[in-house]
């Protein structure tokens, strides 16, 4: 029933797996680049019951791949960005089939900021897009994420 949630506490789970980080940082002239990878492998699955339907199953929601890659460039004048995440296939049920299955999606978005220096502190106005490329994707099933979506923020440090 997709409008009743309830929490499911396994007795046992096994996991196995592997993050794999990885940053590459450079300067040319006054221009920062940083370059943020990762990747996450990881096998996930109920070892409550041998005898159960869902014994060896991944647990529901575990993609067994994920990652991401974000790409910043600083300059004196303006901070640009740019992220992605990609999550894999995962099962909505403890029950691993091709009914619970869900698809992997890749979420992208920018960003710009810019600080300006104050007599008395400082501001930074940034503005941010999210999900790009206005993907419709589901993180829990029957529930789908928003389309694309803006932001502003405006911080005042003294």
């Amino acid at each position: 029933n997709m409008f009743v949630w309830s929490m499911v506490n396994l007795g046992l789970a096994h996991i196995t797996g592997c993050d794999i980080k990885a940053t590459l940082n450079a300067t040319f002239n006054e221009i920062d680049l940083r370059l943020d990878l990762n990747y996450s492998y990881q096998q996930a699955v109920d070892k409550t019951d041998p005898n159960g339907k869902t014994y060896n199953h991944q647990i529901p929601y575990t993609p067994m791949h994920s990652g991401g890659a974000m790409l910043y460039i600083t300059t004196p004048w303006l901070e640009a960005g740019y992220d992605l995440t990609a999550v894999g296939q995962r099962y909505s049920g403890r029950q691993n089939s091709s009914s619970t299955l869900l698809d992997g999606y890749i979420d992208q978005g920018i960003s710009l900021a810019r600080s300006f220096n104050l007599k008395f502190g400082s501001i930074r106005i940034a503005a941010r897009v999210l999900n790009l490329f206005d993907v419709q994707y589901e993180v829990i099933r029957s529930y789908p994420m928003m389309g694309r979506n803006y932001r502003l923020s405006i911080t005042y440090n003294l």
